[in-house]
């Protein structure tokens, strides 16, 4: 009997530990990183936004909108937040001002250009100049964002506001372009 009773006993926490474990796998994080700039290179949309401001003037050069796949078979996760990591070399042929590399990120291509969904980085260029701009990874998009669920629209963006009687003449070469997206899992 005695044996028997331990035996009992021994299955019972195998079975309570089970049920722990399945439990436990309904709810876990997943961390996703994406290399963004690997997509921009697939489609031969090139890695460089050139520029030409004639002086006094504001003008910003867009790549076409272009999409990346990020998670699929992951759409009942929910988006804890978004990280992304930016490094871009702004490379000034003439003229002096401020350059913005900026990222879009939207839910179709009509509107990834007025999307909320952004990162800047800003640089100021003087003459014949070559400058990095960029930074680690940081936070931008937090919450139940589905935009970064299953594919993403991406807009890039050179703005440039040249202040002087000169025209600005340069590109913006980018680098790095990643993104981390961390999920709250709900695979069950």
């Amino acid at each position: 009997m005695r044996r028997s009773s331990r035996s009992i006993l021994l299955l019972s926490v195998a079975a309570l530990a089970a049920l722990a474990a399945v439990a436990a796998c309904g709810t876990g994080r997943t961390i996703v990183t994406i290399d963004i700039l690997s997509f921009i290179k697939q489609q031969t949309l090139g890695d460089t936004l050139p520029y030409l401001i004639p002086g006094n003037a504001q003008g910003h050069q867009d790549y076409p909108p272009f999409s990346a796949p990020l998670l699929e078979g992951l759409s009942k996760s929910a988006v804890d937040s978004v990280q992304i990591y930016v490094a871009a070399d702004i490379i000034n042929y003439a003229g002096s001002g401020t350059v913005t590399f900026i990222t879009f990120f939207g839910n179709d291509s009509a509107t990834v250009y007025s999307s909320t969904r952004t990162d800047t980085s800003t640089g100021t260029v003087n003459g014949v100049d070559t400058l990095l701009v960029g930074h680690g990874f940081r936070t931008f998009a937090r919450g139940n964002d589905t935009t970064f669920i299953s594919k993403v629209w991406v807009g890039l963006r050179a703005a440039v506001d040249n202040p002087n009687a000169a025209a600005m003449n340069g590109r913006v070469q980018v680098g790095a372009l990643q993104l981390r997206v961390y999920l709250k899992d709900k695979l069950f």
